[in-house]
């Protein structure tokens, strides 16, 4: 799975995709074919640790029903962004 230290620091920089609130984790919302590695960087979202644990206590479906939100959408804006960065930069 790709990795990207990079991606990953730029996600621990934004507010919660659930709360809102500062000082977040780079949460792997990708599917890991029940293997137990981690999934894309490119699949992370931020979360505060507390958000962070709770998702994988309760599950990715359970914690997008509970705070009404789609990990995969904000992975989809999040890739945008960086992408649509990382060119504009090189």
């Amino acid at each position: 799975m790709p990795r990207d230290s990079h991606y990953k620091a730029w996600i621990r920089t934004m507010p919660s995709a659930v709360s809102g609130y500062r000082g977040c984790e780079a949460a792997h919302t990708g599917s890991d074919g029940g293997a137990k590695l981690k999934a894309s960087d490119y699949s992370c979202i931020p979360l505060t640790p507390a958000e962070h644990a709770e998702y994988h206590q309760i599950g990715k479906e359970s914690f997008e029903r509970k705070y009404g939100i789609s990990c995969a959408g904000w992975v989809e804006r999040l890739n945008g962004t960086w992408f649509r960065f990382s060119r504009e930069v090189k």
